[in-house]
C-alpha cells in the first residue's frame, strides 16, 4: 500500500471512529437519565451505573478530541480501538452468560439487537485497528512508538 493510500484509508478510519464517538456520547448525554437507568440493570455494571454513566460519555467526547487533533490522532486511534474492543467483550458476555438484555445505547444504536451489535462493534474494533494500522505504518522504520513519543513532546 502506498504512503498515499494509507494516509487516506487512515484518514476514513479517523472519521469513522470520531463520528461513532461524538454521536454515542452526546446521545448518552442528552438522554443521561434513561443512561444511567439501564446501566444500574446491567448485571456486570448495576453496583457502578452512576460513575459509569458520567464517565463513559465524557470519555468518548475526549477520545474523539483526540483524534480531531492531528498531533494525537494515532493516540487516539489507540484509545478507540481499545474502548471498541472493551464494548466487544462486554457485549460477547452479555450474550453468552446473561438471559435479561439491558441495552443502554441511544439513538439508532439502540435499534440494534445484541447480535447486530456485537458485529457493529467488531467491524468497529476493525476499523479502528486498521486506521492504527496504516496510520502507524506511514512513518519510517523508526515506527509508532516513536510517533507517540514524538506526539508527546
Amino acid at each position: 500500500m502506498t504512503s498515499s493510500t494509507k494516509n487516506t484509508v487512515s484518514e476514513i478510519c479517523t472519521a469513522l471512529m470520531l463520528l461513532l464517538l461524538v454521536y454515542t456520547g452526546t446521545v448518552k448525554l442528552f438522554d443521561f437519565p434513561a443512561f444511567q437507568m439501564v446501566l444500574s440493570t446491567s448485571p456486570l455494571i448495576g453496583q457502578h451505573a452512576i460513575t459509569v454513566a458520567r464517565l463513559l460519555p465524557l470519555l468518548e467526547l475526549l477520545i474523539a478530541v483526540i483524534l480531531f487533533i492531528p498531533r494525537t490522532r494515532l493516540s487516539g486511534l489507540a484509545a478507540s480501538t481499545i474502548l471498541m474492543a472493551v464494548f466487544t467483550v462486554y457485549v460477547a458476555y452479555m450474550l453468552l452468560f446473561e438471559p435479561k438484555l439491558p441495552c443502554s445505547c441511544g439513538g439508532v444504536i439502540a435499534a440494534m439487537g445484541w447480535p447486530e451489535h456485537l458485529l457493529f462493534n467488531l467491524f468497529f474494533t476493525g476499523i479502528g485497528l486498521l486506521g492504527w494500522w496504516t496510520r502507524a505504518s506511514r512513518f519510517d522504520k523508526t515506527g509508532p512508538i516513536a510517533d507517540v513519543a514524538a506526539a508527546t513532546c
